[in-house]
């Protein structure tokens, strides 16, 4: 799947029935980790292309569409959005998509004069593009009716800031959160490598819909818990592994909680409080392994 260059291109489609569902769900993690990794190359550009096919294949048609929207906008891309809605029978969302999309190609008119303090909030995102500069010139373009006209550009320039590294990653995410657009922040996240505290929050968001996608980050996140040594972090983290354990019950892996449970408590086994903490958190505990008989 992620062989090097020359390897054959594998269409998800033409396997979705031999994989089911448990297969399916396998690959997404798969692929989630090599998008959690935060490198770039080909085999970043295999995970992103079977991130959508998964979402086509399993009928994740709002997941589909946010990924594609949150692309560079191109002709092909509407279009693709335009045939995922009309396939899914939501006619009047893909008139819509469409629509926007022909808007976006027809040449710009005449700029009107710009008003006062537009431009000054104008200067000061690009002097310093950051959510903030940007919410007080949508804030100021919104009012003088002129935030269309910005909107494009400004987008455009903290995306282009997001590929560059974790801090723009979060500045990034954190306008389409504010936004309301709580899917397209958290792909962003996930594509453009963003902290991992904004992913975990937006993991949170979004684990009722889609707990699958919710459990690379809960996993991180209890690490970094436990990484820290301290009573409360071990408490915390015992109440984010029974969450932990509600997540992959739900997205129908549950044994993989618990073989990643039991790797858990073999690792820190030494660690007293947190065992003890896990227990009060009404975890069952794995076993202990068997160990291995001595060979001469």
């Amino acid at each position: 799947m992620f062989a090097g260059q020359g390897g054959p291109t594998i269409e998800l489609a033409d396997f979705a029935s031999a994989l089911g569902e448990k297969g399916l769900l396998r690959i997404k993690s798969t692929v989630d980790e090599q998008l959690a990794d935060g490198g770039a190359g080909r085999r970043r550009d295999v995970a992103e292309r079977l991130r959508e096919e998964l979402a086509e294949v399993r009928g994740d048609v709002d997941g589909l569409v946010a990924l594609l929207s949150a692309k560079p906008p191109r002709v092909e891309t509407s279009l693709k959005i335009v045939r995922v809605l009309r396939a899914a029978g939501r006619h009047g969302e893909a008139i819509a998509h469409a629509a926007r999309a022909l808007a976006l190609d027809k040449p710009e008119p005449e700029p009107e004069p710009e008003d006062e303090t537009v431009s000054l909030r104008r200067k000061e995102f690009d002097a310093d593009p950051n959510r903030h500069t940007y919410a007080a010139l949508r804030t100021a373009a919104v009012a003088a009716g002129r935030w269309a006209a910005h909107q494009r550009a400004a987008s455009a320039r903290l995306r282009e800031l997001a590929r560059a590294g974790e801090q723009g990653a979060d500045e990034f995410a954190h306008v389409l959160l504010a936004e309301g657009r709580v899917d397209e922040a958290w792909h962003a996240c996930v594509r453009f490598g963003a902290s991992p505290g904004l992913r975990f929050e937006l993991a949170e968001l979004r684990s009722a819909e889609h707990p699958a996608d919710a459990i690379p980050a809960y996993r991180a996140r209890i690490g970094e818990l436990i990484e820290r040594r301290d009573p409360q972090s071990y408490r915390e983290a015992a109440l984010r592994l029974r969450k932990l354990r509600t997540l992959h019950r739900r997205a129908g892996s549950t044994d993989e909680f618990t073989e990643y449970l039991g790797e858990l408590v073999e690792t820190h086994r030494r660690k007293t409080r947190l065992i003890a903490e896990v227990r009060a958190a009404r975890i069952a505990l794995p076993k202990p392994r068997a160990a291995q008989p001595a060979t001469s």
